[in-house]
């Protein structure tokens, strides 16, 4: 009897959806600008504001900055 196993396909496997909250690390690659530059747009309110994830520490600073895509790509399309 054979076996009619198939093999399992060797396309390179899809890619990760792209996250919807962006960190400032990623951020900082998407626009190849440096930390200092970044937090000069963000005190001119230029850049968008972030979105507070995960709240405020015991000292009531935000905590886990992130930013959400849609936002950082409507303020770079408009910067074209």
């Amino acid at each position: 009897m054979e076996s009619t196993t198939e093999l399992p396909d060797e396309r390179a496997p899809a890619p990760l959806p792209e996250p919807e909250l962006l960190k400032q690390s990623q951020i900082l690659a998407l626009l190849n600008i440096h930390t200092v530059s970044f937090w000069r747009l963000r005190k001119k309110g230029i850049f968008p504001p972030p979105v507070h994830p995960m709240g405020l520490n015991k000292s009531g600073r935000a905590s886990g900055l992130r930013w959400r895509r849609a936002d950082v790509e409507r303020w770079l399309a408009e910067l074209q």
